[in-house]
């Protein structure tokens, strides 16, 4: 997904979001937990895409591979992301994004080759 497009999405959901927390609190309201409860939990799912997973202490890194790993779903790539907490305080965040961005792309590409 392009940047443009995520941040067409991103807009798109929080425009929203405003409008579900009122159809949630009419559904409390109007004494109808279950539901709102399941309306919530919808939420939450739609939600997901916006919040980078808590991989590393490196904010840069959780971006990026919460980011990666969204493109690889999307491709069908199977996906598992296991990270030792490194310090990479000596590294800039753009050689981060630059590094690591390289990397994945890399691995998603020779990944799109296989069958």
């Amino acid at each position: 997904m392009t940047q443009t497009k995520k941040y067409d999405q991103t807009v798109h959901i929080l425009h929203d979001v405003n409008k579900h927390i009122k159809a949630i609190e009419g559904l409390y309201g109007a004494e109808q937990g279950n539901t709102a409860g399941e309306y919530a939990a919808e939420i939450r799912e739609l939600l997901k895409p916006l919040i980078p997973v808590q991989y590393t202490e490196n904010p840069i890194l959780n971006i990026l591979l919460t980011d990666k790993e969204s493109v690889m779903k999307e491709k069908g790539i199977s996906v598992t992301i296991k990270v030792d907490n490194v310090n990479l305080n000596f590294l800039a965040p753009i050689d981060i994004t630059t590094i690591f961005g390289n990397l994945l792309d890399n691995a998603i590409e020779a990944a799109e080759k296989l069958e």
